[in-house]
């Protein structure tokens, strides 16, 4: 367990060790939950906005969709217009 302190800001730096352990790098984003007393971080997985799913999501314009959900939303779109 590693202890820190929260600086003025708000923000606390995760240790080095820790980022490596489980693979956050600089520039990649964190999930952030909270549940009663406790908060976790963990490694950002892209999951589609729409169904949930975590496989074959792309980030468009700021939104995490999947393959299946991007082309049911084209079909209705472009096909069915």
């Amino acid at each position: 367990m590693f202890s820190k302190k929260i600086n003025k800001n708000g923000s606390i730096t995760l240790p080095k060790q820790v980022r490596s352990e489980v693979g956050i790098f600089a520039g990649n984003s964190v999930d952030i939950e909270m549940s009663d007393d406790s908060i976790r971080i963990r490694k950002h997985i892209n999951t589609c906005r729409f169904c949930g799913s975590t496989e074959n999501v792309k980030s468009v314009m700021g939104i995490d969709i999947c393959t299946d959900c991007a082309a049911k939303i084209h079909k209705a779109v472009v096909c069915d217009g």
